[in-house]
């Protein structure tokens, strides 16, 4: 191949009118199999001073009529005249397996002449890509080195043909052009490189400002700055007589009766405009600051046609483009009054709108409507659309391309990955609204969402990233000005100079016309259904109206209007209630809308009491408290906090400390009913945040209404409840003002609430009250309380769907509800699983009864219960049948009803214990475990059918029978008098599961060893383990086949892998979960509308990611709701893959925190995403977890104790506090480890970051972390810091444990975290905290720092654990820290 270096002759060729070049039966060039499949290289060439395409290239289209001439490096090479020059496209393939179309304009096309193509670097330069060709091997610190750096991040790494830089491409399909994402490698501007001198600069002149030109220029720029020029603009041609044009005497004269006067900023209150544009009052108190209304249309004489000058209104600044625009388009049924059949809406991410309307669903009319766009607004940095024709083709495309406008389209069936999708919504319930309080004919809706799209623009919402400005004015870059939106609201009554009879006549406003006239101008409706433009329009004042002329006239005047184009004229709106059409005309369902303004309705502030007193840090601090606990019988009630718990000689038992973990007292306590019970101060302080709101204010769990009243002076009467509109119709009053509920909680206490409150919490139980007891006649509930009761099935479903689990589905197996439908299970699945399960538990149970002689009465005393067959599910799916009593029918104290559940966390601490001190494992499972203890309740009940010739004969309860609520805690306290009285072990405080006892081996080691109870099964560890099993046995019946070394353990598969060195570590996997679950997964899909589909049963398709793509955000999901089966079904799959996660997959962790966001209200698409996720562990299956107990050796910074010494200097009483009552130390030492990490704003929709933490204990991981913050922060800093944090948080806890195991702990906790900011403030002690907001956990990190908690250390991004914890990682990443995390055999 020949390099050339390309000559340009723009000076003449450039401007050929023919051309030998013939664009019309252009074809690209056949490129063989071998040729696709290898591409060819696009080499960077600072000698070509433009870019030439290859063969490889697609030509998207030819710059027409412009030539060059291409010369080689001598004359001998000749020259290529009459070469063609195109914008051409590449494709790139990523490591990550996606393709990137570079975009290389104004290119010279060689085609077949070059296999390989060329690009200019100083082309790329000219819009801000980064070419460096520096090598890497002297710059090994810089990452951009030997790289193309795009200006949004995006980095391409260059290859080498020697010294040659070059990177592959390939001609890209055209599906690829299509739907990959573009990256520009040069600008669409003519290209000219004898422009530039030997500095690079661009010619320079001089810049003359030409103040007429400027106004005319701004005269038109966008809808709202026709009117709306800026302060920057008045203040460089002040100068100028702009506001004092000459005017005659007569124009002097007429003055005074102008409409024209200039206000003040405050003239309009808050008040003022949330009435006028339908917003909450905190929103409107933004909006005036963050705008200006310097001119107002007030009423006054008109008599005259108004002269109106641009210049009144001159507060714009120059238009900045801001980033990427999404359109879409909305279809009405109706045509509208000026022909218009729909629209297209175009937003961004900060809430801009603009509303177009169109006539026909064409892509010439969309083309038209985006000239309008970028003639009003701007070019937009690339413009987002779906995939209609209309947008792909035509006009819309040939604007976007002369323009160089980037256009992107959605992924088919993805449309939530357009902003415009809800845009539409948004605006649609805005207007709607307006449109039905002023009875707006729906012809109208054209004028409408104009309107309202502007109005959504200049509200000043609540959001971070606009500060408190406008999204207009980010957006257009000058703060606007708001005069002609709070002159007027929708469809006002108004009057207007008819210039042919210079007289005023009546008419009614829809908005401002920007596009005809001067500033000021409206468009408004007459009477007889024509609109027109007109600058001399003014409001007719509220008291003018209520006159008896004025309302005949109104009326007239809507009669008039409604036979032109009134709903009632259209067949469509043939619909008994008239509402309705406000809601088909865009084919909305009726109850999609409810009350709410656009942002909200800003409630009355309640002034809280002030809190004169500080809490006590006294002993009694808790005194006289009230605190929500159970009683008796396990209802909420308050009891009062009366003293401390004393011991014999009188002194407080317990002792207070800062740390709640380590705050031992006992407090005595109060019930209503006068009864005492004794708390620990941890279950006080527990339970009075649990019954605290966000605030601190006391809430409580609702249990009924018990009264209404209301404020005569406040509330509306009965007589003035409905209002009639004015064309004739009656409406009911819409308000609750005056009226409260008696409110009774749980606890028993009681609360008088605001109404609204009540409503919007509580409303079927407020609309039954009401109704039951006369009330719905009322103003304030007549309004609502039908249509709550007409669809109160609907809503109660609702919430029982949110509250309970529905069906009788476990892991995807039918579970039988009585034993004639668990033996038809059977048959129809042709096997006993179910009759054996029926019969084992028969026999077992017969132990836990007392049959009384035929006749005999039960004893005195003792209640009588049911008892029946339950059936469940192992998690080793095994059929599990229980006899169980009717427990409900019983009255047993909540304390009573405690079962052994020993943590997960504890579970893997004791594994790696065994490993590391070199113990042995043996495991047990105590058969018909609660029936081995006596049961503490005087119960009975009568034998059913199923105990055949028995049946009628009073049945006396001896034993703790399942089902009864007392007998989880029987059996614990049996199995304690064993473990401890027997064996020697005592339970931990910190985990009362884990039972331990100091041992010494032969060879003098001290250790501990432990028993973990998790119900009935039993996990001993110990040097010889055998021993206490055989003790245990003595007084239980353990299952023979279950006492072995443990294979599997809660649904776990364990293993022991022995590594080189001799070491072996205990190895946790979920195989056989998955594909026990996968299968019944399958099997149940068609039941619930979902299939297994092709893809994903073939089994050559290996998903490298938990989601289908790595792009797939479940917040922005918008398939359908599901159905309450699907909720069901949805439920219990995302229960499994939880679980799985705690089996040890922390591969799939973070897809499984986000999908259970959704478990209240899922979409078809969240299933569908939750099967992926079982394909994934399908493939994936064999991924385990190895409990290693190495160590790990680090290379820490040589001046951290310097460091450590300085943060103790700036935090003296820092110190670590430990438990006092912890066992002594024993085994050998943990060393702990912890990986942190956030991935800042990653949810779309709140912009709440995702927090990931990887806590190991030597090289065995123990606690994993994925969980969206509480908080959204601005910076990374901020998110960085929360996690950091969160995991200093868990380090504590974990080290707690640790100590109360008697676990020794080697050292501070190693923190590695990827953020410097992050590492620095929490590592330097000099470092200063910029953001008082972070203060808490910046102050919380640095103190444990100083007290030796902790060492935070950096680590680089890409060797940082956690990451996969926070976000969804390509396939090659994932598959990276997986092998680092997860077990592989070697």
């Amino acid at each position: 191949m020949e390099s050339f270096v390309v000559a340009s002759i723009f000076g003449r060729a450039i401007f050929k009118t023919c051309s030998s070049y013939d664009y019309d039966s252009f074809r690209h060039p056949i490129l063989s199999k071998e040729q696709n499949q290898n591409g060819a290289r696009l080499g960077i060439d600072t000698w070509a001073d433009t870019a030439c395409a290859g063969q490889h290239a697609f030509v998207e289209e030819f710059v027409v009529d412009k030539m060059v001439t291409a010369s080689g490096f001598t004359q001998e090479l000749g020259s290529l005249t009459d070469l063609p020059v195109a914008n051409v496209l590449y494709a790139y393939d990523t490591s990550e397996g996606e393709t990137l179309i570079l975009e290389s304009n104004n290119a010279i096309y060689l085609g077949d002449k070059m296999e390989d193509s060329l690009m200019n670097p100083i082309q790329a330069e000219e819009i801000g890509v980064r070419i460096d060709t520096r090598p890497q091997r002297y710059y090994p610190d810089i990452w951009t080195s030997q790289s193309i750096s795009f200006p949004d991040g995006t980095v391409i790494k260059l290859k080498y043909d020697g010294v040659l830089p070059f990177i592959p491409i390939r001609r890209p399909t055209q599906e690829e052009v299509h739907n990959c994402r573009r990256f520009p490698l040069n600008s669409r501007d003519s290209w000219d490189p004898f422009l530039f001198d030997g500095n690079f600069s661009m010619l320079q002149q001089d810049f003359v400002p030409d103040y007429e030109a400027i106004f005319a220029s701004l005269h038109c720029a966008d809808p709202i700055s026709t009117s709306l020029l800026s302060h920057n603009l008045h203040s460089v041609v002040s100068t100028l007589p702009i506001l004092s044009p000459r005017q005659s005497q007569e124009e002097k004269w007429q003055s005074q009766l102008a409409a024209i006067t200039s206000a003040r900023s405050d003239l309009i209150t808050p008040e003022e405009l949330s009435k006028k544009w339908h917003i909450g009052l905190d929103v409107a108190a933004r909006t005036l600051k963050a705008t200006t209304h310097q001119f107002i249309r007030t009423t006054g004489a008109l008599t005259k046609r108004f002269r109106t000058d641009k210049a009144q209104l001159r507060y714009k600044r120059l238009m900045k483009l801001f980033g990427s625009f999404y359109c879409d388009y909305l279809k009405s049924d109706v045509k509208s009054i000026r022909g218009y059949i729909g629209g297209v809406i175009y937003t961004n991410r900060l809430a801009f709108y603009k509303f177009v309307p169109c006539s026909t669903e064409t892509s010439a009319e969309t083309g038209r409507s985006l000239r309008h766009f970028l003639h009003f607004v701007g070019l937009p940095y690339s413009l987002h659309s779906d995939n209609h024709n209309n947008f792909k083709e035509g006009l819309f495309k040939q604007i976007l391309r002369k323009f160089g406008v980037p256009q992107t389209f959605t992924e088919p069936h993805s449309p939530w990955q357009n902003r415009a999708e809800p845009a539409i919504g948004e605006i649609k319930r805005y207007a709607r609204r307006i449109m039905m309080e002023t009875q707006t004919p729906i012809r109208l809706w054209c004028f409408c969402y104009e309107y309202t799209a502007d109005l959504l623009s200049l509200l000043a919402i609540g959001r971070f990233d606009l500060q408190g400005r406008t999204p207009y004015e980010v957006v257009m870059q000058y703060t606007p000005d708001i005069s002609e939106y709070v002159s007027f609201t929708w469809f006002q009554w108004c009057w207007y100079h008819d210039e042919a009879t210079k007289t005023k006549r009546i008419c009614r406003w829809l908005g401002p016309a920007h596009q005809t006239g001067q500033s000021f101008c409206s468009y408004i409706i007459l009477s007889n259904a024509q609109y027109i433009a007109r600058s001399t329009v003014i409001p007719i004042p509220l008291d003018e109206l209520k006159t008896d002329e004025m309302r005949e006239r109104t009326s007239i005047f809507m009669n008039c209007l409604n036979e032109k184009i009134g709903n009632s004229m259209q067949a469509s709106f043939n619909i008994q209630n008239s509402q309705e059409i406000y809601y088909t005309n865009f084919g909305d369902d009726v109850d999609d809308d409810n009350r709410d303004l656009p942002y909200g309705i800003e409630l009355i502030d309640i002034e809280n009491e002030e809190i004169n007193e500080p809490y006590l840090e006294s002993l009694d601090q808790y005194i006289n408290i009230q605190v929500a606990l159970p009683n008796r019988e396990g209802i909420p009630v308050l009891a009062k906090v009366k003293k401390r718990k004393r011991d014999s000689s009188g002194n407080p038992i317990g002792e207070p400390n800062e740390n709640p973990i380590l705050d031992t007292r006992i407090y005595e306590l109060e019930f209503p009913d006068g009864a005492t019970a004794e708390y620990s101060v941890n279950t006080i302080s527990e339970n009075l945040f649990n019954q605290a709101g966000d605030n601190g204010w006391d809430t409580g769990i609702f249990s009924e209404i018990v009264g209404l009243r209301k404020d005569d002076a406040i509330a509306i009467p009965r007589s003035k409840g409905t209002i009639t509109s004015n064309n004739g119709q009656t409406r009911n009053v819409i308000t609750t003002k005056g009226w409260e509920a008696h409110i009774k909680w749980q606890d028993q206490s009681t609360s008088w609430l605001p109404l609204n409150v009540v409503k919007e919490s509580y409303p079927v139980e407020l609309a039954e009250f009401a109704y039951a007891n006369g009330f719905e006649p009322e103003p304030a509930f007549k309004w609502w309380t039908r249509h709550v009761l007409r669809h109160r099935d609907r809503m109660i479903s609702r919430l029982k769907t949110m509250r309970h689990r529905k069906g009788r589905m476990k892991f995807g197996i039918q579970i039988p509800g009585t034993v004639e439908e668990a033996l038809k299970l059977d048959n129809e699945a042709g096997n006993k699983l179910w009759q054996t399960a029926i019969e084992k538990e028969w026999k077992n149970s017969r132990v836990a009864f007392k049959l009384l002689e035929r006749g005999q009465p039960p004893p005195v005393g003792f209640k009588e219960i049911t008892c029946h067959l339950i059936f469940d599910l192992k998690l080793d799916m095994t059929r599990k049948a229980r006899y169980v009593a009717g427990g409900h029918l019983t009255d047993v104290p909540t304390h009573m009803t405690y079962s052994s559940v020993v943590g997960r966390e504890t579970v893997r601490i004791g594994m790696l214990m065994a490993a590391l001190n070199g113990l042995e494992l043996l495991a047990g499972d105590i058969q018909n475990a609660f029936l081995e203890a006596p049961t503490k309740e005087n119960i009975f009940f009568y034998a059913g059918d199923e105990w055949k010739a028995d049946e009628g004969r009073v049945v006396v309860v001896v034993r703790a029978l399942y089902g009864l609520k007392s007998s989880a805690l029987q059996f614990r306290k049996h199995l304690a008098e064993t473990l401890g009285n027997r064996l020697g072990f005592k339970p931990s405080l910190a985990d009362p599961d884990l039972w331990f006892k100091p041992m010494s081996a032969k060879d003098g080691f001290k250790y501990y060893a432990y028993i973990l109870v998790y119900v009935d099964d039993i996990l001993i560890i110990d040097k010889t383990p055998m021993r206490f099993m055989d003790m245990i046995n003595e007084k239980f019946k353990v299952k023979p086949d279950s006492i072995a070394e443990p294979t599997s353990y809660l649904g776990a598969d364990l293993r022991k892998v022995q590594y080189q060195d001799g070491s072996y570590a205990w190895v946790m996997g979920s195989a056989n979960y998955v594909d026990k679950v996968v299968k019944n997964v399958k099997k149940t899909l068609e039941k619930y509308g979902f299939e297994y589909n092709r893809k994903l049963s073939d089994v050559n398709y290996s998903p490298k990611q938990p989601f289908t793509t790595v792009s797939y955000r479940p917040e922005l999901d918008t398939s359908m709701t599901c159905n309450p089966n699907q909720v069901t079904f949805y439920q219990n799959l995302i229960g499994i893959l939880r679980w799985v996660v705690e089996l040890g997959r922390i591969d799939i962790a973070y897809e499984v925190s986000k999908l259970s966001s959704y478990l209240v209200e899922p979409r078809t698409g969240h299933i569908l995403q939750a099967i992926h996720i079982f394909k994934y562990l399908d493939i994936h299956k064999d991924n385990e977890l190895a409990l290693d107990p190495k160590y790990q050796y680090f290379e820490l910074p040589g001046a951290i104790a310097e460091r450590k010494k300085l943060m103790k200097e700036m935090y003296p009483d820092a110190k670590e506090e430990l438990p006092l009552n912890a066992p002594e130390p024993r085994g050998n030492s943990v060393q702990i480890n912890c990986f942190v990490d956030s991935d800042h704003a990653g949810d779309k929709i709140t912009r709440r970051s995702q927090t990931g933490i990887l806590l190991y204990c030597n090289s065995a991981p123990i606690v994993w972390y994925s969980k969206r913050q509480s908080t959204c922060e601005t910076s990374t800093f901020g998110s960085e810091f929360v996690a950091l944090r969160i995991a200093t948080e868990l380090v504590i806890s974990i080290r707690y444990k640790l100590r109360m195991f008697g676990i020794p702990i080697q050292g501070e906790a190693n923190m590695f975290c990827d953020n410097e900011a992050v590492y620095r403030n929490s590592s330097f002690a000099e470092s200063t905290l910029k953001k008082k907001h972070n203060s808490i956990c910046f102050h919380r990190v640095r103190e444990n720092v100083a007290a030796g908690v902790i060492t935070v250390v950096k680590v680089e991004s890409g060797s940082n654990l956690s990451d996969m914890l926070t976000k969804s990682l390509p396939g090659p990443q994932r598959k990276y820290l997986r092998s680092l995390i997860m077990y592989c055999e070697a």
